[in-house]
């Protein structure tokens, strides 16, 4: 009896040592689906981009050694205009929102999200970012018509069953225009809050958001280690029997190619793959946990001239600072992972990943 009541803590500590939300009822996913999910978007992120990383980092990126890949079709229906929101949201929900809004359609329907269904199957959530947390990864865990203005986007985790939240973007919390404290309000509503960033990697309980900077985190001098340290976290964080949802974001790889920057365009990325390998180690041989790392929508229009992997040198030109209808790339790890080869629209992996949680019984 002794053994068994060890066991029993044991087990609770893996799995419980964060204090989360109690979620009723027990599912668990059909032979061959993933228990757990991590979701990667890359934006700005196309092949060129990859390209030009993997050169710089001399051959070598953990994304491009997973074993399957394939392409996206970033647009929907006749519109070829797109942007990181708009391909966030189909993601999300597999359905076009009206521009601006967040999980809203034209018809002023209300989109069912990823995150919402996990929800439904006692997964728990969690949203990472080295941007602001009102960006256009936020689509998958809340409702917003006007994304335009952060403060809205801030004012929806109100209603969010989010469990960890990790990134910049304070100042719409906290030094709002409206003199709301929204932080407060979480705190109320049971979340931890953490604004260091030295305390990434110590948080030890989830129902927990850490705000680490009023905007964006990236470009800083710490915003590699912040990344890795706040993936590795999360992911440690949400590990549970039952199976999780976690989303990263990388705005910074965009917001290099729209300023038309190669070497950090490769920079930013070649700090994805390092936090990625973070993830990797935790969860890359659990045979749980599907890993899809999704270039949400190419920028800049860039086409690569020359290059070395002895020098990591390389060497391209752009053609726009803006968002281009090209297909990005896939990369996929795990199991379910291979229903991501070939040319998958956003709205088809919607579809595949909500499988893997909506089938749950």
């Amino acid at each position: 009896m002794k053994k068994i009541f060890i066991y029993i803590c044991f087990t609770l500590f893996l799995f419980g040592t964060v204090e989360s939300q109690i979620k009723t009822g027990y599912y668990f996913p059909p032979k061959g689906s993933p228990r757990s999910i991590i979701i990667v978007l890359a934006n700005g992120m196309g092949v060129e981009q990859v390209s030009a990383a993997l050169i710089a980092n001399k051959g070598k990126l953990l994304m491009t050694s997973f074993p399957y890949s394939g392409y996206a079709i970033p647009w929907s229906d006749n519109n070829l205009t797109s942007d990181y929101l708009a391909g966030a949201n189909i993601l999300a929900s597999g359905d076009t929102c009206q521009p601006g809004a967040m999980g809203i359609m034209k018809s002023g329907k209300v989109t069912k999200s990823l995150t919402e269904w996990a929800n439904e199957k006692s997964m728990i959530t969690g949203y990472v970012t080295n941007g602001s947390v009102t960006g256009a990864g936020s689509a998958f865990f809340i409702h917003s018509l006007d994304s335009k203005n952060p403060e809205n986007t801030a004012n929806a985790y109100l209603n969010s069953n989010i469990d960890i939240l990790i990134g910049g973007g304070r100042k719409y919390f906290m030094t709002r225009s409206d003199k709301k404290n929204l932080a407060q309000s979480l705190i109320e509503k049971g979340y931890d809050y953490e604004d260091k960033i030295k305390r990434v990697g110590k948080i030890r309980r989830n129902k927990t958001f850490a705000l680490i900077a009023d905007d964006n985190l990236f470009g800083g001098k710490n915003s590699g280690e912040y990344l890795k340290d706040a993936v590795y976290n999360t992911a440690n964080l949400l590990r549970n029997d039952l199976g999780f949802l976690m989303v990263v974001e990388d705005p910074a790889i965009g917001k290099a190619s729209e300023a038309n920057l190669l070497n950090q365009t490769a920079s930013e990325i070649i700090d994805l793959d390092n936090a990625l390998s973070e993830i990797y180690k935790l969860m890359g041989n659990d045979n749980e946990t599907l890993i899809l790392v999704i270039g949400n929508v190419s920028s800049g229009g860039l086409t690569l001239k020359s290059g070395s992997l002895t020098t990591g040198k390389v060497d391209g030109t752009w053609s726009n600072k803006t968002q281009s209808p090209t297909l990005v790339p896939v990369f996929a790890s795990g199991p379910g992972a291979d229903k991501f080869t070939g040319v998958n629209s956003y709205a088809e992996i919607n579809r595949k990943l909500a499988s893997f949680i909506v089938d749950r019984k």
